[in-house]
């Protein structure tokens, strides 16, 4: 059960590792294979301990922000936690870098981003330690974040510019997990499960509209990449219009849950579908 356990809380970084595999396919026409398969071996791997260090930042919240909380860890050994596991990923990125600097070249954009996702973590743990009432809100980002920036750091191991489209893809991906963060509090066996709830006196109404935004946003960052060229295979298009009838299909089940009917389990699904479908659709383009 804790193996379980420990699996659930590492999952966005694990979902994480996958799309920086995903991002490195997505660029590495033009690179040396010894590059490419240096980066395919620390890249990935780097990256899942960036990723939990920010997980766990999670943790460190819950605990300072629930002073009865059971956990058998303290604040202290959280805190030495994240900054283990940072460094760990830090390494492993470094030793990238060297591998490939005798190669070819020094990734300094490499470094900086994964300074700039260390910064990041300590600056969201620090707001959420002065501003309590919006923990919540500061989980969803993190494990957010924690998903969907890999797409962004797998393109950057091999690229100093990054494609457009691929922002676009980012954007509407983590749109679209930020959505299904929101939606998922409506499930009765996941609200037990969750780092954290929505305080009582947040409305649910106000919850379901900015998970609705958030889908609409996801539609428009899905639909640019159609009129870039991008387009290398007549699968591409028909993965993208069923990835958009998916999101549309979940937008109006959310707008049908504003009138009171319950069908959350459901929106969750989908939206989660949707981020597959985008996924399969980076996955072919990366082919």
């Amino acid at each position: 059960m804790k193996i379980k356990k420990y699996l659930k809380i590492g999952k966005p970084s694990i979902k994480g590792s996958i799309l920086v595999l995903i991002g490195i396919f997505n660029s590495r026409n033009g690179i040396g294979i010894e590059i490419f398969t240096n980066n395919l071996i620390y890249g990935p791997l780097g990256f899942l301990f960036l990723a939990l260090s920010g997980i766990m930042i999670i943790k460190l919240l819950q605990i300072l922000n629930n002073p009865s909380y059971k956990g058998k860890i303290s604040k202290k050994g959280i805190s030495m936690i994240i900054g283990t596991l940072y460094i760990i990923g830090f390494i492993l990125i470094i030793a990238n870098i060297a591998e490939n600097m005798i190669i070819y070249y020094f990734n300094i954009p490499l470094i900086l981003f994964t300074v700039f996702i260390g910064i990041f973590w300590i600056l969201l743990g620090f707001f959420g330690f002065k501003k309590r009432e919006v923990i919540i809100y500061i989980n969803i980002l993190i494990v957010t974040l924690s998903f969907s920036i890999g797409l962004i750091y797998g393109v950057i191991l091999n690229k100093f510019i990054i494609p457009v489209y691929i922002y676009s893809f980012f954007f509407s991906i983590s749109f679209l997990q930020m959505s299904r963060e929101l939606i998922k509090r409506f499930n009765n066996k996941e609200r037990i499960e969750e780092y954290m709830l929505f305080p009582n006196t947040v409305n649910d109404r106000k919850i379901l509209k900015a998970s609705l935004i958030f889908q609409f946003s996801a539609l428009i960052f899905l639909v640019l990449p159609i009129f870039m060229k991008v387009i290398i295979s007549y699968l591409i298009p028909f993965l993208m219009i069923l990835g958009l009838v998916t999101i549309s299909l979940a937008s109006f089940l959310t707008l049908a849950s504003l009138l009171e009917k319950e069908i959350y389990k459901k929106i969750s699904l989908i939206l989660k579908i949707g981020i597959l479908l985008e996924l399969i659709t980076l996955l072919v383009l990366g082919i």
